[in-house]
């Protein structure tokens, strides 16, 4: 048996639901006599308390709080516009008090990560930046052509994220990955870059030590001048580095089985590379000093395919090879 308050609960309920269908169907009709007694019917079930269904249990009380909801920062500024332009808050709000003086900005993140939504690297870098609690800004260029075009200048690379410290692009989640895990990270973001001018100098005694200052060097007031940057990833005294130090690439040119025996051996130093994450390189053919090479494994539809063959193998080819004019793939897009 059911008790008591159960039973007049569910008749209460039965009743509200039987008036409301009554009392719309004699609403709904075309005859006036319905129409009013459906009216006075409404009234009259007011009287006795059968015009709702009481909540089961009461509502709590709101504080008109807003909890804080896991979004990405660019959504949370956009809805704080939208909550601007509608008049839900006022932006005074959000301002100090009268009196009160502001707090001292904090200063801004070393780290900037350029991402795409919906890129599953992105949020892996965005993750593992959280999870070593380190400061960052994100900076979505999803639908900013603009930005895009600019994050492709400033990095070389189309592919999301593209991720910058101290103003230095470093590439993407690979690339975070493979620092993080070395403790260059760390390192890197605790050491900005020297101030401009003074890079040639110190790479200079870096690389011969006990040099003479140049004239030039000994006048306070001469203007220095920058070397251009060929490729962000890429030092400007890199040749130079490799003259001094021996490891210059051969300048003889190579042809027959000597050049595939090399250019062998330039993909096998790469191949731990790709290896690491799933992949494979292999080699289709050399014509015309153009290395034809496809990616396999996990290489296969990688957002990061073009530049693993960009500026990873071609790159490495020419360094080693000075004859390689470039190389071809069928999984390289024909402006990649």
């Amino acid at each position: 048996m059911y008790p008591r308050p159960v039973i007049r609960t569910l008749l209460h309920r039965a009743a509200v639901s039987t008036l409301d269908l009554v009392i719309d169907r004699g609403r709904a009709s075309e005859r006036p006599p319905l129409r009013r007694a459906a009216e006075l019917l409404d009234r009259a079930r007011g009287v006795v308390g059968l015009d709702r269904i009481p909540p089961r249990e009461p509502l709590p009380a709101w504080d008109r709080a807003h909890p804080e909801q896991p979004m990405w920062k660019s959504d949370r500024e956009k809805l704080l516009r939208h909550r601007i332009d509608r008049g839900i808050i006022k932006p005074e709000e959000s301002a100090p008090a009268p009196g009160v003086a502001a707090a001292a900005p904090a200063p801004a993140p070393v780290i900037k990560i350029y991402f795409r939504r919906g890129c599953p690297y992105s949020r892996a870098a965005i993750d593992l930046l959280r999870e070593r609690e380190l400061p960052f800004t994100e900076i979505d260029m999803t639908e900013d052509r603009g930005l895009q075009d600019f994050v492709k200048r400033l990095s070389g690379r189309e592919t999301s994220p593209q991720i910058v410290i101290h103003e230095r692009p470093i590439g993407g989640f690979d690339e975070l990955r493979e620092l993080d895990q070395s403790g260059d990270l760390k390192v890197m973001i605790e050491s900005p870059p020297p101030p401009e001018g003074a890079v040639a100098e110190e790479i200079i005694d870096a690389v011969i030590p006990g040099a003479p200052p140049s004239p030039a060097a000994a006048k306070p007031a001469a203007k220095r001048v920058s070397l251009p940057v060929v490729h962000p990833e890429r030092s400007p005294f890199e040749g130079l580095e490799l003259e001094l130090f021996g490891e210059q690439a051969p300048s003889e040119r190579l042809s027959g089985a000597a050049l595939t025996d090399r250019v062998m051996a330039v993909l096998d130093e790469v191949r731990p590379m790709v290896q690491s994450d799933g992949g494979d390189i292999e080699l289709l053919d050399i014509q015309d000093d153009v290395v034809a090479v496809r990616l396999t494994g996990n290489c296969i539809g990688c957002p990061s395919s073009q530049a693993t063959l960009r500026q990873g193998i071609e790159r490495k080819l020419k360094l080693k090879i000075p004859q390689i004019k470039g190389i071809s793939s069928p999984q390289l897009q024909p402006n990649g």
